[in-house]
């Protein structure tokens, strides 16, 4: 479900305090939005407990901007972080990118850990491989991708 910035903004304050979950700090499936998107709706939420889960793919999988830029701007909300890869769509607009082995598309190893390590971002890295035929060898190779990376 896709929660509109208009929906957020009439809601009470006791009802922004629980976006979010129960008891979890503000892991909600947004997806699609491009980053200032995203972040205007952050700021209209308002709500100490609503954070992000970054996942790079997703941003070129859905045309919808530059990951290593997103994470400057998204920053103060970054608690979480996909360590996932794709490359763009062939028809924008039409069909989405296709999912790739971390390091075999437009994200960028290096690029995506060091604007990681810029906003001082020390949370969890998940590998998360939902797609291909080795699945366990790629999640393999996006370790080594990471281990790679002086610094």
């Amino acid at each position: 479900m896709r929660v509109g910035r208009c929906d957020i903004r009439r809601r009470e304050p006791a009802e922004k305090e629980h976006i979010g979950g129960e008891g979890n700090q503000g892991e909600q499936a947004f997806g699609q939005e491009r980053a200032d998107e995203l972040l205007a709706f952050l700021h209209d939420v308002q709500s100490p407990n609503v954070y992000i889960n970054f996942d790079p793919a997703n941003m070129i999988l859905y045309g919808l901007g530059d990951p290593i830029g997103a994470i400057a701007t998204l920053a103060p909300f970054i608690r979480h972080v996909h360590v996932k890869d794709a490359t763009p769509s062939t028809k924008p607009g039409e069909e989405w990118g296709q999912e790739v082995p971390f390091g075999a598309g437009q994200v960028g190893p290096k690029r995506f850990l060091d604007a990681l390590k810029a906003i001082k971002y020390t949370g969890p890295l998940a590998i998360e491989r939902e797609a291909g035929d080795d699945r366990m060898g790629d999640v393999r190779k996006a370790i080594e991708a990471i281990k790679s990376i002086p610094g």
